[in-house]
């Protein structure tokens, strides 16, 4: 079980699967909300690789209009959905496949986010790479929005000068690196 930490649905709790051996840490969650709190109003969320969905539910708790849940286990769509129930949240859409097929869904419905957030398994350098270049290159990301990476080591795709400012977080061995489009503060 994982606790929502700030917003309207703080202390309530959500299931994780079981096969997630290392759910985004609480701190990290925590820490990631709290940096995005002044861009939470009314933003839309992507949430790739959802898990248990426990950050796009942070998110939602502390003010985002809308999430996209997306993972390619059928275990976790099981148990996002059910913690979407339990807290009858409304505005979200949850969609299991491969995270590049789920993109592509995306991308063709034309469907645009404030906030994406890339957190894949952190060995699978691939994913950031083709997230990254898909964000810069097609039109998913609104243009004054954010990209949120969670990752272990480096991913290599820091600091190519394609956003405006970014900022890294360190949670002991995690770190999450946010990309701001635009030079808002």
């Amino acid at each position: 079980m994982v606790t929502i930490g700030g917003g309207y649905y703080r202390g309530r709790k959500i299931e994780v699967p079981s096969y997630l051996e290392v759910p985004t840490k609480s701190i990290v969650r925590l820490g990631v909300a709290n940096a995005l709190s002044m861009y939470l109003d009314d933003a839309s969320v992507l949430d790739l690789f959802a898990g248990s969905g426990a950050v796009g539910i942070e998110l939602l708790s502390r003010g985002a209009k809308s999430c996209v849940f997306c993972d390619k286990e059928s275990e976790a769509i099981s148990v996002i959905s059910k913690n979407l129930n339990s807290l009858h949240i409304d505005n979200s859409i949850v969609m299991q496949g491969d995270y590049r097929v789920n993109l592509d869904k995306l991308i063709k419905q034309d469907k645009r986010f404030s906030i994406v957030f890339v957190d894949p398994p952190y060995h699978d350098k691939e994913a950031y790479e083709y997230c990254w270049s898909l964000l810069k290159d097609e039109e998913l990301l609104l243009n004054d929005g954010i990209v949120v990476m969670e990752y272990e080591g480096n991913i290599p795709v820091m600091n190519d000068g394609y956003f405006a400012r970014s900022r890294t977080y360190r949670y002991g061995r995690t770190s999450v690196t946010i990309f701001w489009r635009q030079l808002l503060i």
